[in-house]
C-alpha cells in the first residue's frame, strides 16, 4: 500500500485513508463526462458515512483542478459536520497520488461552506500550489498530530471592527514572561490591552480575542531598496497569542509565526507549537537576544483553526482599511488589505511552503 505523510492509499478500489484518524474517502465509481473525470464514493469515520463525489479535469499549468461542491450534502449541514468533512477532504484531495494530481502539483476548488456565520453555498475557495515535501523524502519529517472536529461543534462567535482613523506604526499588548524560559505570557484573567487607542482592530463579540496591526516592516529588493510595506497582525485569544505577517498579493502567513505566548501556563498539549520533531514542549528556552523572543510554527491542530477565524474575522475590516503612513519612507499600507488569503500550511500532516489558500466569495 502506497504512503505519503499520514495517509495510506489503495488502487482496488481507489482509496485514501488518514490512518491517524481513521477517515477515509473511497472512490467506487468513475465516470467520464467530456474531460472531466466524475467520482462517485463514499466518506467513512468511526461515526459517520456519506456518499460523495467530486471531479477531476484537465488544467492548463497546473496538472489537474479536482472539484468538490458541498452542495451534495443538502441546502445547509451543521458547522460541526462541514469541519469534520472539510478538515479531511480539502486536505486528502490535494494529497492524492500523482495519477490524479501530475507533478505533484494541485489545484482544488471547494464550493459551499460556512463563512461569517451563516451557511453559504456559493463560497467558493481555491487552494493552489505542490507538495513541498517529495513523495519518498516525507519520512524525514514528524508528522502533525491530527484532530477530528466534534460533529456537535457550535457555530463560531461573530467579530466586529473598532475604528482608529491615524493607526500608528506600531502597538503592542500589556504581557509578562514566564521565567526563565522567557515564554510570553498573558494572565488568563487579565484583559487584553496594551493596543486600543493605538490601532483599529477586531474583537470577537465576546470580548475573549482580538486582531489588530502590531507593526510595519518594509520590503526590499536584492539592491536593498524599499519597495513596499509589510503588515504584522497580532491574534489573541483565552488561550494563545502570537504575531503574524501580510504578505502583499499573497495574503496570511499564518503557520510561521512570532512571540507564540500562552493564557495559561503551563499550557494544554494542544496548544504547543510545532517543531521539526513534534510538538515542541513550552519550556523550551527563548533566546532574549533575539528582536523576537520566539519564531515558532503553528501546529496542525492551530493552523486549521486560524484558517476558519481569520476568514470569518476578516471581512470586518473596511474597504479599503485604514492607512497606516510609514514615515521613514514615506510608504503607506492598507489594515486588512492582503487577507484573508492565506500562504503556507499543511498537507498530508506534512508542513507546507506552497500551499496557496485564495478566496472566491460567492
Amino acid at each position: 500500500m502506497k504512503k505519503y505523510g499520514w495517509y495510506h492509499y489503495g488502487d482496488s478500489p481507489r482509496s485514501i485513508m488518514n490512518f491517524l484518524t481513521g477517515q477515509q474517502l473511497v472512490a467506487t465509481r468513475e465516470d467520464w463526462l467530456g474531460d472531466t473525470k466524475s467520482y462517485v464514493g463514499e466518506y467513512r469515520d468511526a461515526e459517520i458515512q456519506l456518499p460523495v463525489r467530486f471531479n477531476i479535469s484537465p488544467h492548463r499549468g497546473r496538472g489537474n483542478l479536482v472539484e468538490l461542491d458541498y452542495a451534495q450534502f443538502g441546502d445547509s449541514i451543521s458547522y460541526g459536520l462541514w469541519r469534520r468533512l472539510d478538515d479531511f477532504l480539502t486536505d486528502a484531495l490535494l494529497s492524492w497520488p500523482e495519477l490524479l494530481v501530475p507533478r505533484c502539483r494541485f489545484s482544488l476548488l471547494a464550493t459551499g461552506g460556512w463563512w461569517g456565520g451563516a451557511w453559504k453555498p456559493e463560497w467558493k475557495r481555491l487552494f493552489r500550489g505542490e507538495k513541498d515535501i517529495k513523495p519518498g523524502m516525507d519520512g524525514e519529517r514528524a508528522l502533525a498530530e491530527p484532530c477530528l472536529s466534534p460533529l456537535g461543534r457550535p457555530e463560531p462567535k461573530g467579530w466586529r471592527y473598532i475604528d482608529h482613523p491615524q493607526p500608528a506604526c506600531e502597538a503592542n499588548l500589556h504581557l509578562a514572561y514566564v521565567e526563565p524560559w522567557h515564554v510570553p505570557y498573558i494572565a488568563a484573567n487579565s484583559p487584553l490591552d496594551g493596543f486600543q487607542g493605538d490601532v483599529p482592530y477586531l474583537v470577537r463579540d465576546d470580548a475573549r480575542a482580538v486582531f489588530f496591526p502590531s507593526r510595519v516592516g518594509v520590503r526590499r529588493d536584492k539592491d536593498g531598496d524599499i519597495t513596499g510595506l509589510e503588515v504584522y497582525y497580532t491574534y489573541a485569544d483565552e488561550n494563545v497569542f502570537f504575531t503574524f505577517r501580510s504578505v502583499p498579493h499573497r495574503g496570511l502567513e499564518l503557520w510561521s509565526c512570532m512571540d507564540y505566548g500562552y493564557r495559561h501556563f503551563p499550557p494544554d498539549r494542544q496548544f504547543w507549537p510545532s517543531g521539526r520533531d513534534g510538538l515542541e514542549d513550552p519550556h523550551t528556552m527563548r533566546n532574549r537576544k533575539e528582536g523576537f523572543s520566539h519564531f515558532a510554527f503553528l501546529s496542525y491542530r492551530m493552523w486549521r483553526e486560524l484558517v476558519c477565524t481569520t476568514s470569518d474575522a476578516w471581512l470586518h475590516w473596511p474597504d479599503p482599511g485604514v492607512r497606516i503612513e510609514h514615515r521613514p519612507s514615506g510608504l503607506g499600507a492598507r489594515v486588512g488589505a492582503h487577507g484573508p488569503d492565506v500562504v503556507t500550511g499543511y498537507t498530508a500532516g506534512l508542513p507546507n511552503y506552497n500551499i496557496w489558500l485564495q478566496y472566491r466569495g460567492s
